[in-house]
């Protein structure tokens, strides 16, 4: 479809190669019902083995090429592969007209940045313009045409607010500053210089400043390069802060961002000075970028509920003014918490924990909030109130909150089966992006395969598309199945007997629902991962910690069979959860935080908030010490494993129970 090179083409006739125009008309009048067939990939396979074998060994351009009017899934996985590419040869045309046709697809943004690259001078303006009214430039070079094709078309006013705008607030590369810079440098006033330093600043891109000073003012520059300091964390910094504040400090646009980086600064130095300093930022200040604003704001408030200072970390908290998102869920969850437990204010929490029930969308905050209600009016002596709120909370037995409240009105767990019906479950696999993950899984193209069945996990609008899902992974991928069932139910509950598979334990030293709850939330139950932190197989298992355990049961290592063998892999992490166990007496409740965060850190934080055994001289409720841990990974680590654990305790207890009989 879209020439490139000598290289990209080797092997192929004149004859051979079909000319863009043609396979571009060609393509615009497919049909859609060839792709709903039920049996199209294998079709297609068949009616174009040369189309099939280069998409299999990566050669997008001659999938395209060797592809017919009979194979359109393969032709359109092979130029959907081939378009995000850099410089594929592809023009402006082509790829819009395939993002019009395919906006549900996975990387549709790269498309959209590739046809920007490819746009030149045969692009008409009004081309230009209608594109990008409907898709907004997502770089540069983009933004630059649209920009020369709003002018040429006389529509002044709108190119100005458009180019104000997007220097303003777009990163762009070297090559695209300097075409603006060239084109638009003279239309540029110094409030906007300003402004993009400004951004520039808060992104903390400090190498892309440094040009753009010497259109700054001379006071302006020296509040850029007290930014700077800070950021960078430079030896002067906090010399430099003492003399620029009181330059600005009746600039509330510039007081704003020198505050923040401030309180960064003092922060990252775990200072008390921090606190103070926050109190004396003004709420209009603090009003811009609420996100980042947050994430200092956050780190204090954790270490203030570590050190004790509850009422300090509330004030800190009340004032977010974050509407929706993980942020604002944590920050209402916060305040309620503090309120309930700390601060002696059910009533407060009450409207903390609502607000954040009301503005929950899924499983697990749902649960969270309802329960903490619950326990509020608990508080409150109002106990019919929170029997009606633990039942809403026991809506979502998967969760740790749903289970215990389903425990506060006696529920059963009840774990489900769920299937999709044959002839629905054929019309999911038939849709086009079902068909191209089984493509690439026909094409041994393991890792594209997963990305499409990941990207199907995140359009699932259904508990059916959801379960769907999940039978196609597992016909596809079984090792992949856990991960999407995982992600799945962030959004949907799903107790179901897929979600919690039973493994034959190659040790039965440690109770069989522990095993099962830490390998489902460590790997998902794939057992050849390998995480960004390089935690190997089904029990994650460092390579240190795996040498120990080998030298323990005095067996050979070999990291290659830690996500070859599964079997290995569970010996020794099995291993592992018995020294864990050795190193803290026995108690189970230690040895899930313990096998995430440390032994050391868990004695830490036994140390400074109590012990959640309830063991004197320092008893702990052990909810408030796990969402007392310091370390948001791990709290939420041990509240999922828990969770497992409870849901294999039934399970097991029932296969046991099937056995005997």
């Amino acid at each position: 479809m879209c020439q490139k090179s000598e290289e990209r083409l080797r092997g192929f006739t004149n004859k051979t190669i079909t000319s863009c125009t043609l396979i571009f008309l060609s393509l615009f009048f497919l049909t859609s019902h060839v792709l709903s067939q039920v049996d199209s990939k294998k079709n297609e396979i068949q009616f174009c083995p040369s189309s099939f074998q280069a998409l299999k060994e990566g050669r997008w351009g001659e999938a395209v090429t060797f592809s017919t009017s009979s194979c359109p899934l393969l032709r359109e996985t092979a130029e959907w592969l081939l378009m995000q590419e850099p410089q594929s040869g592809c023009t402006f045309e082509q790829i819009s007209h395939f993002i019009t046709r395919h906006l549900d697809w996975p990387k549709i943004n790269v498309l959209k940045e590739r046809a920007e690259e490819a746009m030149d001078e045969k692009v008409s303006d009004s081309s230009l313009i209608a594109w990008f009214q409907a898709h907004p430039p997502l770089t540069g070079t983009g933004s630059f045409f649209y920009a020369k094709a709003l002018l040429r078309k006389g529509m002044k006013k709108q190119a100005q607010k458009f180019l104000r705008h997007t220097w303003q607030t777009q990163i762009m590369d070297p090559s695209a500053y300097q075409k603006f810079m060239k084109e638009f440098e003279n239309d540029l006033t110094p409030n906007d210089f300003l402004k993009r330093v400004d951004m520039l600043l808060w992104e903390e891109n400090v190498k892309d400043i440094y040009p753009l000073l010497k259109y700054l003012p001379i006071l302006q520059q020296l509040w850029a390069h007290g930014r700077i300091s800070l950021i960078t964390n430079n030896a002067h910094a906090q010399k430099f802060f003492e003399i620029i504040r009181f330059l600005f400090k009746k600039d509330p646009f510039l007081r704003a961002g020198l505050s923040y980086d401030y309180l960064k600064y003092l922060r990252r130095k775990k200072t008390l000075e921090a606190y103070e300093f926050y109190e004396t930022v003004s709420a209009k200040d603090r009003q811009h970028h609420l996100d980042k604003w947050w994430i200092e704001k956050d780190f204090l408030c954790r270490r203030a509920i570590y050190n004790k200072n509850y009422k300090v970390a509330y004030t800190m908290a009340r004032d977010h003014h974050i509407l929706e998102g993980k942020d604002m869920a944590e920050a209402e969850f916060l305040l309620g918490w503090l309120s309930l437990r700390f601060l002696e204010s059910p009533q407060k929490a009450l409207s903390h924990f609502k607000y954040l029930y009301k503005h929950a969308k899924r499983p697990q905050t749902k649960a969270r909030s309802a329960f903490w209600v619950g326990r509020s009016y608990e508080a409150l002596g109002q106990k019919v109130n929170a029997g009606k709120w633990y039942q809403k909370a026991a809506e979502y037995q998967s969760t740790f909150y749903g289970q215990l409240a389903s425990d506060k009105i006696r529920k059963p767990l009840k774990v489900q089966t769920l299937v999709v019906p044959p002839q629905r479950q054929k019309l999911y696999n038939a849709q086009p992006l079902a068909q191209v993950a089984q493509l690439f899984y026909a094409s041994n193209q393991i890792k594209k395969g997963r990305r499409i069945l990941s990207f199907l996990q995140t359009k699932a609008s259904s508990l059916e598309e959801a379960l769907a899902l999940i039978a196609l992974t597992h016909q596809l991928d079984p090792e992949f199945k856990g991960g999407i069932i995982n992600d799945l139910s962030k959004d949907w509950e799903l107790l179901i007997h897929d979600a919690y598979p039973i493994l034959p334990l190659p040790r039965k030293t440690v109770p069989a629902s522990l095993v099962h709850a830490i390998i489902r939330q460590e790997s998902s139950f794939n057992p050849s991962v390998i995480s960004f932190d390089y935690g190997h197989g089904l029990m994650q298992l460092m390579d240190f910690t795996a040498k120990r355990m080998a030298k323990r049961l005095n067996l050979p290592f070999s990291e290659s069979r830690l996500t070859e063998d599964p079997h290995y892999n569970m010996v020794l992490g099995i291993e592992h959860i018995e020294e864990v166990l050795e190193e803290v007496a026995g108690a189970h409740i230690l040895v899930i935080p313990s096998y995430n965060a440390g032994v050391k850190a868990v004695e830490n934080w036994m140390e400074q908030h109590g012990d959640p055994r309830g063991l004197l001289p320092y008893p702990i409720d052990l909810i408030d010490w796990i969402e007392l841990i310091p370390i948001k990974g791990t709290s939420g680590y041990v509240q999922r494993v828990l969770a497992n654990k409870r849901i294999y305790d039934v399970l097991l207890s029932s296969q046991n129970s099937n056995e005997g009989t």
